[in-house]
């Protein structure tokens, strides 16, 4: 299972805790007190000792491939304890978050995959952290109060990570960055950041470029491998879910999942077969079953912020049965390979290698690359290039989604709109390395999409922090060589998959069965959205939403996705308010 824990960090001169009811109502163990900081998890060879402190979590060593470490030998451990941030960060990586005590402080680091969650909150009485939302309730440390401002702006943010979630007084440490607590304070600051990786070396051929990205990959997903015993795997028949069967194939008894809809343009079934029958693993296909989901339940209620979609549930319902069945103790995917193996359909490229190599004549190869890419022509792509921004000011800005909310909802996220400092991009970046930069931070939105109570640990290996290093190491105008997205990974893998996956440009997804969902479920729906606490608190634009629930315009536009995912926010409510009977929360709007 996924690893859980709790940091608790008494306030003031209040030492004690009462640590032995709190590891009942948590069901955590305390494992250890670093003086005043009292540490429980659920796991405990999850917990790896150094001497000012210790690690949570699965970490691996920087090189090679192994399990995860069960213990820090004394050197390694020596190390860490010199310097905790930079030897974490250049010599090991994993899912983890690290602990440890200093000038008067406590520090808490949380990885750069931020494939381990870090919540904390704080109360008269203690500061906590912890991976889980609900253990700071269980501590005492936080209540389920609904932030309706927060709420607004998750909606808002469209998928950005951000440090506030929808629950008063629960803050998200983000990815590669430390929480220092001292004099009873939290402060938060960077020890990682993308640009820190992001290069245009030209010494590197595409060729080797492909290589290197191979190798790593390679080495990541076994290493993940040799640390659980049965796994499932999610496979779509999509390039990137493939990669990861290729590497995983003889490092764990393993299965294979999939699930298409009943419409053709949705039935990833023959894709994933012949991946399967090439690799001679098995395969379990089945279709979406609206029995599966239910419109009252939330794909989120175990997190502290909404952003699911109500359909999620028809997925995740028979792969959960599926992984009890089998008794595996992890599901891997290959959530994150569009984003880090940079899937772009832009003319970016085409602006980055002109900004980097001048009038070379490679530009022109790159400028047929991405007509042949997008089917554009070639004039349309020098239009779109000439429209990128090149000089001063941000090279990306992350598309905020308005629709639906209300003015009031809007009056609010746009006096101090939705951030994150990775998109504070560097006065000479490129601007397809800037956009590559986004596509990285969108897909840590998803990565804990399962309730880590769950007995399975989810596992994306393709968002392991040496593949997302290398990757923006490799220039943007590398990836659509030859008029294919992806081209570097397609390359690095190109004699291990079957030409029907590795040639495969378009793929299916679960559209069809979305909007048959909210079809079935209309009557049901419309008094969800129309009379529910979205609309009762003004987040929503009532009228808007009426209007998009009409049966003639569900299946004629774009609207369900963002329909679905208000249905979602609507059950996590409802989720998290019941946890203590409704309590009043602060009322944003209104």
């Amino acid at each position: 299972m996924a690893h859980r824990y709790l940091i608790l960090i008494p306030r003031g001169s209040r030492n004690e805790l009462a640590i032995g009811a709190i590891a009942a109502r948590t069901g955590l163990t305390h494992h250890s007190a670093m003086g005043s900081v009292h540490v429980l998890t659920n796991q405990a060879g999850s917990v790896l000792q150094f001497s000012a402190g210790l690690v949570i979590g699965t970490l691996f060593h920087r090189h090679g491939v192994g399990p995860a470490l069960s213990e820090l030998e004394a050197t390694d451990a020596a190390a860490i304890g010199h310097n905790v941030v930079e030897t974490l960060a250049t010599r090991y990586w994993g899912s983890y978050i690290a602990l440890w005590n200093g000038g008067g402080r406590t520090s808490i680091l949380r990885d750069p995959s931020g494939s381990t969650p870090c919540y904390y909150s704080q109360s008269p009485h203690a500061i906590g952290l912890a991976s889980d939302a609900e253990l700071l309730m269980d501590a005492g440390i936080a209540k389920p109060s609904i932030d309706w401002g927060g709420v607004a702006r998750t909606l808002y943010a469209r998928d950005l990570p951000l440090s506030e979630t929808g629950l008063e007084g629960v803050m998200e440490l983000l990815a590669g960055r430390i929480a220092t607590i001292a004099e009873d304070e939290v402060a938060t600051s960077a020890f990682w950041s993308p640009w820190d990786f992001v290069t245009h070396d030209l010494k590197i051929s595409p060729e080797k470029q492909a290589e290197r990205l191979g190798r790593v990959v390679h080495n990541c997903t076994r290493s993940w491998g040799a640390t659980h015993s049965k796994a499932v795997l999610a496979v779509s028949g999509g390039l990137d879910s493939s990669i990861v069967a290729t590497c995983l194939k003889g490092a764990l008894d393993m299965e294979c999942f999939t699930i298409s809809t009943v419409e053709p343009r949705g039935n990833e079934e023959p894709f994933a077969r012949a991946l399967c029958d090439e690799l001679g693993l098995d395969l379990t296909a089945m279709t979406y079953q609206l029995t599966d989901a239910n419109i009252g339940i939330s794909t989120f209620a175990h997190l502290p912020r909404p952003g699911g979609r109500t359909h999620g549930l028809a997925y995740d319902a028979p792969l959960i049965r599926l992984i009890e069945e089998k008794g595996a103790d992890a599901f891997y995917t290959g959530s994150g390979g569009d984003n880090v193996f940079h899937s772009s359909h832009s003319a970016r490229p085409l602006v980055d290698q002109y900004l980097a190599t001048g009038l070379h004549g490679d530009l022109i190869s790159t400028w047929r690359d991405i007509s042949a890419l997008t089917g554009a022509s070639a004039w349309e792509v020098l239009r779109h290039a000439l429209r990128v921004p090149r000089r001063g000011g941000p090279k990306y800005r992350w598309k905020f989604d308005p629709e639906f909310l209300s003015r009031e909802a809007l009056d609010i996220v746009e006096e101090r709109p939705p951030s994150h400092p990775w998109l504070d991009s560097p006065v000479r970046a490129l601007p397809g390395k800037a956009a590559h930069v986004g596509m990285v931070l969108r897909a840590q939105h998803y990565l804990h999409g399962y309730d880590r109570r769950l007995p399975f640990t989810p596992v994306a290996p393709l968002l392991s922090q040496p593949v997302i290093e290398l990757c923006l190491s490799i220039p943007s105008w590398y990836v659509c060589r030859g008029g294919v997205d992806r081209s570097i990974a397609r390359a690095a893998f190109f004699d291990r998959l079957p030409p029907l996956i590795r040639d495969r440009r378009v793929k299916g997804g679960p559209d069809s069965f979305a909007i048959e969902l909210l079809q079935a479920n209309l009557p049901a729906v419309r008094e969800r959205l129309l009379d529910g606490q979205l609309a009762a608190r003004r987040i929503i634009d009532r009228a808007a939403v009426e209007r998009a629930l009409q049966p003639s315009r569900l299946a004629t536009r774009l609207e369900y996705v963002r329909l679905l995912l208000l249905l979602d926010t609507e059950a996590w409510i409802d989720a998290w308010q019941s946890r203590v009977g409704k309590p009043a929360a602060r009322k944003v709007m209104g």
